[in-house]
């Protein structure tokens, strides 16, 4: 039956392959739902593990295909092509729609329709459902969500379809992942979000070593936002107050990559990839960058308004802080500052390197300081 005119369809959009672990709670929690114009749009990618047969005894509602895809961004990009709802959003086979949720958003597009997109907040569940922790959403601006400053939890938003439709209603395929921070930053460069506080989804936080069946890196995550960021700079149709935010998209991109890398355990990428975002705070960053390099090298590898267009100092100084904080981060320092001790013990001009550095260290510091309270 065809909602009524006031009362919009709406479309979950779920790409999945192998998820039968979690696809029984996603499935329910989308039945569940009160808002009684739902659909349920699956996009499998020929699940091995006993999806199939979920899927085949789902409600009429649910509109599931299964065939072999090209991946992440290929499978959302399907999905989202057979959806026929007024307003969308997209629900990973792990995750949960808490109850009421599609009213939610369905309320909320109407109260702020000159929104194309309206994002909540999501709990964060582990793999056996237990509330860990909470994931707010951001106050909206664009130049935060493009530098990857902040993040809208993609789980917890509703895009509307009009909006989607005059930009291009698709995934990225050319991207294997991150295909929601692409979207994101088409829609945001034509059209207003709004962050509207109120738990939306239960987003499954665990580590999980495939996305679908691709390594699950941070390099892989850098090269798909990095690819986004050339697109928009190189775009002369683009405003010029967007396309001077190049050093600040790159300063924030490196920054979030360094903190995704230390929450895999990965210290070793976390400091490199702060080396790359302390390049584009100037000199004094450069200078730090190459010696942080050079202290790793010793270090044993491990295995896991116009826009402001200058980069954050105040975030560097905090990733900085947490990665000096974390206790695998201060081993891998005892670590690496023993093998620089072992190479000053054999070099004759070891004295001669040690107060430079150190002086550089101090002069870094009180840069960051100073620019921290501009």
């Amino acid at each position: 039956m065809a909602p009524p005119v006031n009362a919009p369809l709406v479309s979950i959009v779920t790409p999945c392959l192998n998820s039968g672990r979690f696809l029984a709670a996603c499935l329910g929690s989308v039945q569940a739902q009160d808002y009684p114009y739902v659909e349920h749009v699956i996009q499998d990618g020929s699940s091995t593990d006993g999806s199939i047969e979920l899927l085949r005894d789902a409600p009429k509602n649910v509109a599931w295909i299964s065939k072999p895809d090209g991946g992440q961004s290929d499978a959302l990009d399907q999905a989202l092509r057979r959806s026929q709802g007024d307003i969308l959003l997209v629900l990973n086979a792990d995750d949960e729609l808490l109850p009421g949720a599609a009213r939610w958003g369905v309320e909320q597009m109407q109260r702020h329709p000159a929104q194309a997109v309206i994002y909540g907040d999501v709990y964060l569940i582990d793999e056996d459902s237990v509330i860990i922790g909470e994931c707010h959403g951001p106050s909206y601006d664009f130049a935060s969500i493009f530098c990857v400053e902040q993040v809208i939890p993609a789980q917890a938003a509703f895009i509307r379809r009009s909006a989607l439709e005059a930009v291009g209603l698709r995934a990225d395929v050319s991207l294997d992942t991150c295909p929601d921070y692409e979207m994101f930053v088409r829609l945001g460069l034509r059209y207003s979000m709004r962050h509207v506080p109120g738990f939306v989804t239960r987003y499954r936080y665990y580590r999980r070593p495939l996305d679908g069946t691709a390594l699950r890196t941070v390099e892989r995550f850098v090269r798909a936002k990095s690819t986004v960021i050339n697109r928009v700079q190189n775009d002369p149709a683009n405003p010029a107050s967007i396309r001077t935010l190049d050093r600040r998209a790159r300063a924030g991109l490196a920054l979030w990559a360094s903190e995704e890398a230390r929450a895999q355990g990965d210290t070793r990428h976390a400091w490199l990839y702060y080396a790359d975002a302390l390049v584009d705070f100037g000199v004094a960053g450069s200078i730090l960058a190459q010696l942080l390099r050079m202290w790793l090298r010793f270090s044993p590898a491990r295995t896991p308004k116009p826009y402001p267009t200058r980069p954050s100092a105040r975030r560097a100084l905090g990733v900085g802080k947490s990665l000096l904080w974390d206790r695998h981060g201060i081993d891998a320092a005892r670590r690496s500052l023993g093998g620089i001790r072992r190479a000053l013990v054999t070099c004759s001009q070891g004295a001669l390197i040690l107060v430079p550095l150190v002086s550089l260290l101090v002069l870094l510091y009180m840069f960051v300081v100073i620019s921290s309270h501009r």
